[in-house]
């Protein structure tokens, strides 16, 4: 022996000489102590023939094998001069596709194995080497037969070594195989290993996070192993901190990276990662075929058998067709213009050719010396009538090929794939159309209105507005207003106000093109029930719910009469009525709707239908106001990761369901926190304070811990004689006081905090609300014109976001309002969009821009909880904010009744968070505050008398 090279759980490599029957250098590896029982040497000699027969260009062959002296197994090896596969590919940066062109042979040898009956069942990096021979990458197989010759057991304390190698075993293990007692595998077990090792390649990580699995328990180790689903590829590839090396090692941009590795490849990995084997790739081989075609641009197995990707696949085959097919396909919307003219001629042409047929059977009947003149003529006709009816369908058919082909942008039809040509074309038609290149307006206005049905479908609410404008001017221009053509326009436009936020005008568009459909189509045509859906659904944003629960239950009958009640439109009715139940606070009710929807949406559609994500996110929010955090976040988590793939990342709809699940993550994390903490003892609590490097961020878990600890005021107490200026502790006491109401004590703690606290901490602005909340009106204006000084303009958004927030809390603040106007355009970079929109709108008021601010708070609401303006739970406090505020503008405009009414929808979404006495809110104290601070302000403003007022005495507490 020469040296040791290696060593794992199992046993000791070693480079070795051997010097006959020929001389070479070879691998040895000879099993450790301990597993050289009887029953292991009886296994291994019997391995030792099938190594033998194994011969693959991609496996180190195993040359010999046998027993030492000491009655230890050994294995003698070729001797493989390389590195890991993944370091491999970094040191040399390999881009994805060499990586995989470089995997698929590692696939062949394992499928070459599982032919001689040998399962490796220990695939990971530091088994697959690669070396260069003749300047050509060549990976091998290493181990091949040791795990199962060994057949060592989870809970043998073999496993339980230092080394990296063993540790990383876990990281690459099966889900059969993290089973105590229960080997239980086949070669769907390499299958896995195989899937862990491409998402390593493509990724730069392992599914599970390393740190995760070293520091997890035995038992928690081995059920994440079973039971938790990892990200996806491309998803950890896109969050990962090391992105920018990452990326790097693949020669790719950090921003291209995860959209080179979703959809295909994301599925590949998937698949083969699947939890039931049942569902992974039956063979090596079959994740190999699949590997290659994705590099030869064909359709995969893993992917969705979807004829617009099989299309889109085809189209990425043929490159050099492509150019001309793209040119054809822009050509196709001039052509139209021809195409319309064509179809006229040919409408024309048919109607001639009629009319000249019943000349000519007159003409023979009148006049026999004409008979075969006419027969001519009509034989011409008939030949001219025919032509003109190819003419039409041509015509009709290459309309429909752009309908079609503009219509596969839709995310519902895209489902998730990539669209990036046909986006390209739906843009191009887009610029044409707005240049006025089709001449026939009656064909220009169908595609206007067909462009901006998918715009709309994509979340581009503004781009859909100006085509379904142009369709709504033509159609009433060339049609009539109540042709049904133009009333199809006009409720598109409608659709695209609503989602700008512009209610009153879609309600106003709503009602007119419902008095229309029902005189033209009728009470029952579907189209007619459509719109009534849509005039519904305004009447609830504007909090108009028992109107909106009205119309929902009369349309559901028709529907149910007149489509049947699986039909997909029947359906969306049932989750919009389940929507009026939850802002009327009928939460069992709405579950129930709710829960019989979606199983008849997942069997009718799919789990991808945007209709079924809608009525899964809606039922999220159901578990939140239940207090089921936990549950709601799982769905929340669910739905947000399908609407990603489904609608894209930037769509309105998947930020929607991203702030639900932001939301509830952090109650959810706040009741773990507060259960996890209740018990804690004084001397915990120090240490826990001591170490600490919390720095009071919104939401930070030791900041909610201290709120729990101001609850027990003995251990509290105690804490506080051993770190008496330790800020955290009193700022998370100035909470706990905050959210009881108790505005003395709350200012008086966070006054303390701050004592060596940063005024550009969050919690600055409840301290200020405190002060405001006690009437020490001077002390706020002390606190602004101290944070301003310290800080100066803000750098970045979430300081900008505070600063704006405490500065426009009372019209009184010591600071310039442009200043605060500023702070608050910059603070729009904030994450947490609906918040900011918000306090934006709250900058507005304070500055006297009273419709301004009308547009911001509307658009929180609606960014915040899709129009439910009585939403409870998770956006609840917000619009409950929102409302208020929208109230003294009302009153600013003289709008006193409106004024009235926004006062008292806020007190009611306010109302169900209002705890029982001696009980803290169920919001954030910020939040808490602002209320009571807003509260307060409107009522002297709208000169509401809290003895007239339950719900106004009820709640203003201070």
């Amino acid at each position: 022996m020469l040296q040791q090279i290696g060593e794992g759980g199992m046993g000791v490599v070693y480079m070795a000489e051997q010097t006959e029957p020929i001389e070479r250098r070879v691998a040895l590896k000879i099993i450790k102590p301990g597993m050289d029982t009887m029953q292991v040497i009886a296994r291994f000699e019997a391995e030792r023939q099938a190594l033998a027969m194994m011969d693959h260009p991609n496996i180190a062959r195993a040359l010999d094998a046998g027993v030492t002296g000491a009655g230890r197994p050994y294995f003698v090896m070729e001797l493989v001069k390389g590195v890991p596969i993944t370091e491999y590919c970094d040191e040399h940066q390999r881009t994805p596709r060499q990586r995989l062109e470089l995997f698929i042979p590692v696939c062949q040898a394992i499928q070459h194995a599982h032919q001689k009956g040998i399962i490796h069942r220990d695939i990971k990096p530091s088994n697959v080497l690669v070396a260069d021979y003749d300047n050509h990458s060549v990976p091998k197989v290493i181990d091949f037969g040791v795990a199962k010759a060994i057949d060592h057991r989870l809970t043998e304390k073999t496993m339980f070594t230092e080394f990296g190698q063993v540790l990383g075993t876990f990281e690459y293990m099966s889900p059969e195989q993290a089973k105590l007692n229960q080997w239980d595998v086949d070669t769907r077990t390499d299958v896995y290993s195989l899937g862990v090792l491409l998402y390593e390649l493509l990724s730069g990580e392992t599914p599970f996070d390393r740190q995760r699995l070293r520091s997890a328990a035995f038992d928690e180790l081995l059920r994440i192993i079973r039971e938790d689903e990892p990200p996806k590829p491309s998803t950890r590839a896109s969050t990962s901190q090391s992105l920018p090396t990452i990326a790097d090692n693949r020669k790719t941009e950090p921003a291209k990276l995860g959209a080179a590795i979703r959809g295909e490849l994301d599925w590949i990995v998937m698949k083969a990662l699947d939890k039931d084997r049942g569902r992974r790739y039956e063979t090596a081989n079959g994740l190999a075929a699949d590997i290659e075609r994705h590099l030869n641009d064909e359709p995969v197995v893993a992917g969705p058998p979807l004829a617009h990707y099989r299309l889109a696949k085809f189209v990425k085959r043929n490159k050099l067709q492509v150019v001309a097919a793209a040119a054809v396909a822009a050509a196709l919307v001039m052509t139209l213009v021809g195409t319309s003219v064509g179809m006229a001629w040919a409408l024309r042409e048919r109607s001639r050719a009629d009319t000249e047929a019943a000349r000519a059977t007159l003409s023979a009947q009148a006049e026999a010396k004409a008979r075969q003149k006419a027969q001519e003529n009509e034989q011409r006709a008939v030949k001219q009538k025919e032509i003109a009816e190819r003419e039409l369908a041509r015509a009709t058919e290459i309309k429909q090929l752009i309908t079609q082909m503009l219509d596969s942008v839709d995310p519902v039809q895209a489902q998730g794939e990539d669209t990036t040509l046909l986006r390209g074309i739906l843009d191009d038609a887009s610029q044409r159309l707005a240049e006025g290149e089709i001449a026939d307006e009656l064909v220009a206005a169908s595609l206007h209105d067909v462009v901006g049905r998918v715009y709309l479908n994509l979340g581009l609410y503004g781009e859909a507005e100006k085509h379904h404008g142009a369709a709504v001017a033509i159609g009433n221009r060339d049609l009539g207003s109540e042709h049904s053509v133009t009333l199809s326009y006009a409720h598109n436009l409608a659709l695209a106000y609503e989602h700008q936020n512009r209610v009153k005008v879609a309600e106003r568009l709503y009602e007119q093109t419902l008095k229309a459909r029902t005189r033209v189509l009728g009470p029952e045509h579907p189209n007619t029930l459509q719109t009534m859906r849509l005039l519904a659904g305004t009447y609830r944003t504007l909090d108009r719910t028992d109107e909106a629960e009205s119309i929902y239950k009369a349309l559901i009958k028709m529907e149910n009469r007149v489509l049947g009640p699986e039909h997909t439109q029947t359906l969306l009715s049932k989750y919009c009525l389940a929507g009026v139940y939850i802002d009327q606070g009928r939460i069992s009710e709405a579950e129930i709707l709710a829960q019989n929807t979606l199983a008849l949406q997942l069997r009718v559609l799919s789990d991808k239908h945007p209709h079924t994500l809608h009525t899964m996110a809606l039922l999220a929010l159901i578990h939140e106001k239940q207090g089921n955090f936990e549950q709601a976040s799982a769905l929340f988590k669910r739905v947000s990761e399908k609407q990603e793939q489904v609608l894209g990342l930037d769509h309105p709809v998947t930020r929607h369901t991203y702030h639900g699940l932001n939301h509830t993550s952090f109650f959810l994390a706040r009741e773990k926190t507060n259960a996890e903490v209740r018990n804690r003892s004084a001397t915990e609590w120090v240490r826990e304070l001591q170490h600490s490097e919390d720095n009071l961020s919104w939401g930070s878990p030791l900041k909610m811990a201290c709120k729990t600890l101001a609850s027990r005021p003995e251990v509290f107490r105690r804490v506080a004689e051993i770190l008496p200026e330790e800020s955290t502790l009193w700022i998370g006491r100035g909470q706990h006081h905050a959210l009881l109401s108790e505005w003395e004590k709350a200012a008086s703690d966070y006054a303390r905090g701050f004592k060596s606290r940063s005024l550009g901490d969050r919690s600055i602005f409840e301290y200020a609300g405190s002060l405001v909340l006690v009437g020490d009106q001077q002390g706020y204006r002390r606190l602004c014109k101290q944070m301003v000084g310290q800080l100066g303009e803000p750098d970045d958004a979430r300081t900008a976001f505070a600063m704006t927030r405490t500065c426009a809390l009372s019209p009184d603040n010591n600071v310039p309002r442009q200043q605060v106007a500023k702070w608050a355009d910059m603070s729009l970079n904030e994450s947490k969009f609906a918040w900011v929109l918000h306090v934006k709108g709250l900058a507005q008021y304070r500055a006297g821009q009273y419709e301004e601010a009308f547009g911001s708070l509307k658009q929180s609401i609606n960014t915040g909880s899709s129009g439910d303006v009585n939403a409870l739970g998770a956006w609840g406090d917000l619009n409950a904010l929102n409302w208020i505020v929208q109230a003294m503008c009302h009153h600013k405009l003289g709008n006193t009744d409106r004024a009235q009414e926004c006062f008292a929808t806020a007190t009611t979404s306010i109302e169900m968070l209002n705890p029982p006495a001696g009980e803290a809110a169920a919001i954030n104290a910020c939040d808490w505050i602002e209320w009571h601070v807003l509260h307060r302000e409107a009522k002297q403003l709208l000169g509401i008398d809290s003895d007239n007022s339950k719900k106004s005495e009820l709640l203003d507490s201070s």
